[in-house]
């Protein structure tokens, strides 16, 4: 913390003044603590004579009592926080050696933050005027907000072996994993940076937008149509059915109508393609 505060010393015995200092008025930068002026002490062009000042050197208080902090330990601690961050006491503390993790963190709060200097700092208002910006299938990095995440019905054990996490509707791997490599290593260009590179650059995120909705467009057929569910379900001793349709009694016509229309999954929701089959069926029958 160097630099904080401007050290001093007496220019007759060298010493560091860390009280009151004598400063000369009549000598540039001359400076002498109490015992070398109360000898007399003259060194070239300064003489006894001349006219001082007496200053403290940081070791008064500027908040009043019961406040026993010095002016010097205040400016120390805001270039601490200033420099470690609000919060990082432990740190903040190791640059006042005679504080206390404790006592920095009190006293930083009742001052600076509850009191006076606080309340003038810090505005009371909260202010109301908030904008949602996301947009309902406005892009792979927005999804719309008012379609929560409906619950999966598969066992802790199951989620752990599909690396799934479904607080987040999210997987530990997901498809095109490695899509996040083509903008990785893309900087922001300086002035010296030519339209070509621009050019590239754009191109490179417009690919990488283009897997990401990719992705996306897989997870939403995951979940609408209960993959997951059907997945883990398959593999229990007594699996039930998933969806409104249940293929226990299908005849061997349904299963192949089934199998054809399955192309289709990708461009209709589970209810729309429900509806197609329920739809064909009527029609044949």
């Amino acid at each position: 913390m160097s630099g904080v505060i401007a050290k001093y010393h007496c220019n007759y015995c060298q010493e560091d003044i860390t009280g009151v200092r004598v400063k000369c008025a009549e000598c540039p930068d001359f400076d002498l603590c109490l015992q070398c002026f109360s000898c007399g002490a003259e060194m070239g062009a300064h003489k006894n004579r001349h006219g001082y000042q007496l200053i403290d050197c940081g070791n008064f208080p500027i908040f009043g009592a019961p406040c026993n902090w010095k002016a010097k330990e205040e400016l120390v601690l805001l270039e601490a926080i200033e420099q470690y961050g609000f919060g990082n006491w432990e740190d903040v503390s190791q640059c006042l050696p005679s504080r206390s993790c404790e006592e920095v963190q009190e006293h930083y709060n009742n001052h600076y933050i509850v009191g006076n200097i606080g309340r003038a700092t810090w505005s009371t208002e909260v202010s109301t005027q908030i904008k949602d910006h996301t947009v309902p299938d406005g892009g792979p990095l927005s999804p719309s907000l008012s379609s929560p995440v409906a619950p999966v019905d598969i066992t802790p054990s199951e989620q752990q072996e599909l690396g799934y996490m479904p607080c987040r509707d999210d997987y530990e791997r997901e498809y095109d994993n490695e899509a996040e490599s083509l903008i990785s290593q893309l900087s922001v260009g300086g002035p010296e940076e030519d339209e070509l590179e621009t050019a590239l650059k754009l191109a490179q995120v417009d690919m990488y937008s283009r897997r990401l909705r990719e992705r996306m467009r897989r997870k939403g057929l995951v979940r609408d149509y209960r993959l997951l569910e059907q997945f883990c379900h398959a593999g229990r001793p007594k699996a039930s059915p998933v969806g409104a349709r249940s293929k226990r009694n299908l005849r061997e016509a349904d299963r192949e109508l089934q199998e054809k229309m399955r192309i289709f999954c990708q461009f209709q929701s589970a209810a729309e393609h429900e509806q197609l089959l329920e739809n064909l069926e009527r029609e044949k029958s």
